[in-house]
């Protein structure tokens, strides 16, 4: 892993490496996020091979107030791992949690606390996900996107947002695209095309040429 940085003035910005890190461990494509689990520091956490999932804490060695004690933590995830995401589910923290999918179940998880948000099944299954607030929706959701399908989870795990799909859906980000200050929800599917929901409605597509692996 190569976490890197902008350097130089406007207009003439490198990426200057910031640190790295060696594992043992493959990292799965697509499979790295960072996430504030103590509000504060942002910590790497990706999915390795074996079924797991670790965290890295480049604080944890002069920060000894933080919940991790190494500067690498391995959780023990048991199922290949599909997706990943993080944030802030709950509107009154800051502290982010992290959200895994695993084929048609889906986990969040308390990092600081060590404890399981909820654990459900998604019939649909999770091949991408995103987190966070789409339109005039309140509250953040954890949007996890299957076959044919995009459905949207509260920090309760309660599904609270479902739209349909052309194709399997495995890549989803959250932009404002008409600028009215509220998120649409971009949305990749196996059948090469790019889909903008305003909630419920396709409000734009497009046709690539091969399958839409990644949105950003």
């Amino acid at each position: 892993v190569v976490c890197v940085k902008m350097a130089g003035a406007s207009g003439n910005r490198t990426l200057v490496p910031s640190f790295d890190l060696h594992l043992k461990h493959n990292i799965l494509e697509g499979l790295a996020v960072v996430g504030k689990y103590d509000g504060t520091h942002p910590i790497l956490t990706c999915a390795a091979s074996g079924c797991k999932v670790f965290m890295h804490n480049r604080h944890a060695q002069r920060d000894k107030t933080t919940f991790l004690t190494n500067a690498i933590q391995y959780l023990n995830i048991n199922r290949p791992v599909t997706a990943m995401a993080v944030g802030a589910p709950n509107v009154n923290s800051s502290h982010d949690a992290l959200f895994v999918g695993m084929g048609t179940n889906l986990m969040a998880y308390d990092v600081e606390r060590n404890r399981d948000l909820f654990y459900r099944d998604v019939q649909d299954g999770v091949g991408g996900m995103v987190f966070g607030r789409i339109g005039y929706r309140p509250i953040p959701l954890i949007i996890a996107g299957g076959n044919c399908s995009v459905q949207g989870f509260d920090y309760s795990g309660h599904e609270s947002y479902w739209t349909v799909t052309g194709d399997n859906a495995s890549a989803l980000t959250r932009i404002d695209v008409n600028r009215d200050g509220e998120n649409e929800l971009v949305v990749g599917t196996d059948d090469f095309v790019i889909r903008i929901f305003q909630i419920d409605d396709v409000v734009a597509e497009t046709v690539e040429t091969d399958r839409v692996v990644d949105l950003c």
